[in-house]
Formats: C-alpha cells, structure tokens, sequence
C-alpha cells in the first residue's frame, strides 16, 4: 500500500511537471475537430499548411469563390502564388484560375473553457505576386459567399496595372495604387476604399459598405452605396463623378475652376454646398463643363473646397 502510495505520488509530480512545460509551450491552445483531431496554431488559429507555384505567360487572373486574395508587384521573374492547402491553383491558356474554399465549419475544444465551440474555418489567404514588367490584361474576382465571416473574405491590390478589373460578391476590397486603362467594376457588399489610382471609366457599388476615395484620377466615376457612407478628398475628374446613397451620408471635397458644374440634391437630410445650402454651383454656359452630381435619399449631403 505504502509502496503503491509512493508511486502515486511520483507519477503525480511528474504529470504537473509535463503539464507546466506543455502550457509554457504552447500546449494550452484550443484543440480543433475539422476532419481530424488539429491544435490551434498562430495568433489567428490557422492550421493550414502554405504552398507555392509559379507561372509565365499569364496576363489574366480569375478569382472565384474569393476569399482572403492579395495581388500585388514584386521582385519576381515569373508570375508567384502562395496559398494554403485548401485552395486550388491552376492555370488555363494565359489565364490564372484561384479557386478559393469554401467556409466549413470547425469545432473547438477549449482546455479551460466552455467545452466545445463552433466556429468558421480561417484558411488564410493568397498572396499572388506579379512580376514589375508584366502586363495584365484583366483581373476578374467573384464570391459566392453568402456572408462575410471574421475578415476571411477581401481582395486587396496594391501597385497593379491592369486593362480592366471587376470584382463582384462579399467582402471588402482595397486598391493601392492601381491603374486601369479600361473599365473598373467592383459591386457587391463590403467596403471599397481606393486611392492614389488613374483609372478610365470606373462603377463602384457597395450594397452594405462604405465607400472610401482618397487622391485618385477618373476620366468617369460612378459610386453608389444602398446603406452607407461615401467620402473623398479631391479626386482628379476628367469628366463626370455621380454619387448617389440610398441610407448613407455624402462628405467630400471637390476641386473647383472655371469647368466644375456641382448639383447637390437629398430627400431626407441636410446639403450643404461650400457652407451653403445651396444646391448648384458653376456657370451653366460654360463648355465641356467637369460635372459633379451627388445625392441621397436618406442622408446629409456636403461637399468642401
């Protein structure tokens, strides 16, 4: 009994030694179900595995079921994707087809927590990498995720020429430093924050998202939010920029010369033009006039020098 007691006590003592050491490495984060028994790694709980193919001759990029997409221009030969596991790559002609995974369901099991929890899979993103020279034709991006869960849904581009760019589905999208010599349509919900970009003809839409332009270029602009906000600080018009907010305030500066023609116009809110509650500004006989069309059906209007 005694010697039994004894042996207890060792095999206790070492279990809370093991036990410490676990926790001070790591070994007190969640456990995952997710078609097998997995340990949450890294800050975000990401247990997936990255992998890397490379690509010539490609001038087209086609996103489907996007989630977590950057593109951008690097010091790179050829054309370079890093994606994690779940993800498919695969090229088509001088097309880049990415094939994002579809949202599945994980459980977690909290050490010294609640039991089990349920949670959406975090699959990380894909990080595509152009090389300086390289032309593209066309970047086209489209999610069919019904819901945008904890980030895990956007599309980022950052120092990227392209002859046109569409994007349309969840999520929010961010463009740096972009440049399109055609047409830019990005639709969908999420917000759209743009700037330092010259693009040619542009239609932006966000159903459920504000609308963020700061320091652009636009031969044409057409913005449109259902329930949000739109703000800009100068943008650079060639020709026309129409604004208009189902639920949503309107707040931007405009650059004024003798071509700028403004038409403010709200149902339901306060406009405000240059601090007054005018509704026009510009001389009606001038030629070839930049015109500037902003209104809201529910929502404050102002626009600032």
């Amino acid at each position: 009994m005694k010697k039994t007691f004894v042996i207890g006590i060792v095999v206790m003592v070492v279990g809370i030694i093991s036990f410490s050491l676990g926790l001070g490495n790591g070994g007190g984060k969640p456990i995952y179900w997710d078609h097998g028994f997995d340990v949450e790694k890294g800050s975000q709980g990401q247990s997936h595995s990255r992998r890397v193919k490379q690509f010539s001759n490609i001038d087209q990029i086609k996103l489907l079921s996007t989630h977590a997409v950057v593109i951008k221009r690097g010091d790179v030969r050829k054309i370079s994707v890093r994606y994690p596991q779940k993800v498919k790559v695969a090229e088509s002609g001088n097309t880049l087809m990415v094939h994002g995974s579809k949202p599945h369901t994980r459980w977690k099991i909290v050490l010294f927590g609640s039991g089990f929890q349920r949670i959406n899979a975090n699959d990380g993103r894909t990080v595509i990498t152009v090389p300086k020279n390289a032309k593209l034709n066309s970047i086209n991006g489209s999610s069919s995720n019904s819901v945008r869960e904890n980030d895990n849904d956007y599309l980022q581009l950052n120092d990227i020429t392209a002859k046109k760019i569409s994007y349309s589905g969840t999520g929010d999208v961010s463009l740096d430093n972009v440049h399109t010599t055609g047409n830019l349509v990005l639709t969908g919900t999420g917000d759209k924050n743009i700037s330092s970009g010259i693009f040619k003809r542009a239609q932006i839409s966000a159903s459920a998202g504000d609308i963020n332009l700061k320091s652009n270029q636009f031969e044409s602009l057409s913005a449109r939010s259902d329930a949000g906000d739109i703000s800009f600080n100068k943008q650079r018009i060639q020709k026309s920029f129409t604004a208009h907010s189902d639920v949503g305030d309107i707040d931007g500066k405009v650059a004024v010369n003798k071509q700028t023609k403004i038409t403010l116009s709200t149902d339901v809110g306060d406009k405000s033009l240059f601090g007054h509650s005018n509704s026009d500004y510009g001389n009606p006989y001038t030629k070839n006039p930049v015109r500037y069309r902003f209104s809201s059906d529910v929502g404050d209007v102002t626009t600032r020098k």
